[in-house]
């Protein structure tokens, strides 16, 4: 991935080759000028960017959401409450999401990602 802010590229990189646990994510998160929600909002609009710009696959979006929901979502049981996915997070993961099945009136030979 290519990117402006080389924290939110290492963080990405990081995610999709190692399986981190919460403390190795929080480590690697402080190390952003960004902070918590701000953070996993440029994060999300960079896979749906990369996506968009064919340099990673629906595959890779995909999971990039994915992780990114289940990072706010422990960091929430820990009451780390400032790691939000913002409207942005959430229609950027939603539209992977909906890239997942055919929709009613889809054309079966288009593929839904």
């Amino acid at each position: 991935m290519q990117n402006q802010d080389p924290i939110i590229e290492e963080i990405l990189f990081k995610l999709s080759k190692e399986n981190l646990n919460t403390v190795a994510i929080g480590d690697l998160f402080k190390n952003s000028q960004d902070h918590g929600t701000q953070l996993i909002e440029k994060m999300s609009l960079e896979v749906a960017l990369q996506f968009w710009n064919g340099q990673i696959s629906y595959q890779e979006g995909n999971m990039f959401m994915y992780l990114l929901l289940d990072i706010a979502r422990k960091f929430n049981e820990s009451n780390l409450n400032e790691y939000e996915f913002s409207n942005i997070a959430w229609e950027c993961y939603l539209a992977f999401d909906d890239g997942e099945y055919y929709h009613i009136g889809d054309d079966k030979t288009v593929d839904p990602s």
